[in-house]
């Protein structure tokens, strides 16, 4: 798999674990603490940059946690990501594994993944939903 393609895929669980967990306690909450999308993030954080991050991919979490739907940001810590993993090959592959045995995978802009989903899910321009 393409390392930009990887990290297009792990940012929304790492957005999910840092809006649920932030970034002081990501590391040091249980292994089992939740389900879905901020459990596997947690465990793809702490794989990727480990309990000390560079400066730069602390900054990026750091902020990341404070607004995780923001897209400059998310963007940013996407580009932490593809460094760490250009960077250590054996890495890549370990987290793609990860990636792939979560058993859910979104690709492409728009594109939504979640081991459940229970409200509404909307995607395209101008979408509008009322209530009957």
């Amino acid at each position: 798999m393409d390392i930009a393609q990887l990290a297009d895929q792990i940012v929304p669980y790492a957005a999910a674990a840092l809006g649920a967990y932030g970034t002081g306690a990501i590391a040091k909450i249980g292994e089992n603490t939740t389900d879905g999308a901020a459990s596997i993030g947690r465990r793809l954080v702490i794989r990727i940059f480990g309990e000390k991050p560079s400066e730069q991919a602390q900054e990026a979490l750091d902020d990341l946690s404070g607004a995780p739907g923001d897209p400059d940001l998310r963007a940013v810590l996407r580009v932490q990501i593809r460094k760490a993993l250009a960077a250590d090959p054996v890495l890549a592959r370990e987290v793609a594994e990860m990636v792939r045995s979560s058993g859910v995978v979104a690709s492409g802009e728009r594109s939504v993944a979640a081991h459940e989903i229970s409200g509404i899910v909307v995607t395209g321009d101008g979408a509008q939903i009322r209530k009957a």
